[in-house]
């Protein structure tokens, strides 16, 4: 993925608030929702279950960081 195209992901995250649920993430990422679950369950990436109902709760800035190391995008300036 080229710079541009990361800019436009990393924005859409930033934009979608401090904290993002699993389905904010699938949402972004284009990925499904049990994807983005097992990943904060495995540890891939750092969250917390706020409830059932709620379900995992993951801080943007972990989102952007993970997002980077799977599109293997260069760290922002």
């Amino acid at each position: 993925m080229d710079d541009d195209g990361f800019a436009a992901i990393e924005r859409s995250i930033r934009d979608a608030g401090p904290l993002l649920s699993t389905e904010d993430i699938a949402n972004l990422l284009k990925i499904k929702k049990r994807t983005a679950a097992g990943w904060v369950h495995q540890g891939r990436m750092q969250g917390a279950k706020f409830s059932d109902r709620a379900g995992w709760l993951v801080p943007e800035a972990e989102v952007v960081r993970f997002a980077r190391e799977i599109f293997r995008a260069p760290q922002a300036a």
